[in-house]
C-alpha cells in the first residue's frame, strides 16, 4: 500500500473517481433543478410566495431555505431591473423587505418606498 493511500484511507475496494463525462450522466438533485427554475421565474404570486414576500392561501408547504434564498435573490434582481414596482406593496411588506431583504439594494429601495402618512 502506498503512503498517500494509507494516509487518506483509500483501499483497493475504493471505486475510481468518475470521469467528467460520467459525472454529467449522474442524476441531478431535484432541489438544484428547482433553484435553477426559480432563477428564471417572472414576478408573480409564485415567486413572491417562495421569497416570503407574500403568502398565498393555497401554499401547501414552506420552501427549503435554499429555495427561499434563490427566490429572494430573483425578486431582488427584478426590483433592481425595474420589473417590480414596490409602490404597490403594503407598509408591512415594505418594512419586512427593508429589514430582511436579500440585498442591500433591495433593502434600500424598500425603505425609500415607505411613505409616512
Amino acid at each position: 500500500m502506498k503512503l498517500l493511500s494509507r494516509l487518506f484511507g483509500a483501499t483497493a475496494e475504493t471505486p475510481p473517481m468518475a470521469s467528467p463525462g460520467e459525472q454529467s450522466a449522474a442524476p441531478v438533485n431535484d432541489e438544484h433543478q428547482r433553484i435553477e427554475a426559480i432563477g428564471q421565474l417572472p414576478d408573480g404570486e409564485l415567486l413572491r410566495a417562495l421569497a416570503g414576500v407574500a403568502l398565498t392561501k393555497d401554499q401547501q408547504e414552506r420552501p427549503s431555505p435554499l429555495e427561499e434564498r434563490a427566490a429572494q435573490a430573483r425578486f431582488a434582481q427584478l426590483v433592481d431591473s425595474g420589473a417590480v414596482n414596490l409602490a404597490g406593496f403594503s407598509v408591512e411588506a415594505l418594512a419586512e423587505l427593508a429589514v430582511q431583504g436579500s440585498t442591500s439594494r433591495l433593502r434600500q429601495l424598500a425603505a425609500e418606498a415607505v411613505q409616512d402618512p
